[in-house]
């Protein structure tokens, strides 16, 4: 496998909101966008009421 492709399945485990590796994944069921468990809860909860991805 070469380095871009090791780049690109990496980019698919990051967390869109924190931008680290996942850490419990949960899947938004609007937009299929992977995110860690604690960044969306914090982001749903002291935030705004929807995905920051598909708001």
């Amino acid at each position: 496998m070469d380095e871009q492709s090791v780049e690109s399945i990496a980019e698919v485990f990051r967390c869109f909101i924190c931008m680290e590796k996942l850490r419990d994944a949960r899947l938004c069921p609007h937009c299929s966008k992977l995110c860690c468990f604690s960044c969306i809860r914090r982001w749903l909860t002291e935030q705004r009421a929807q995905c920051p991805h598909c708001r």
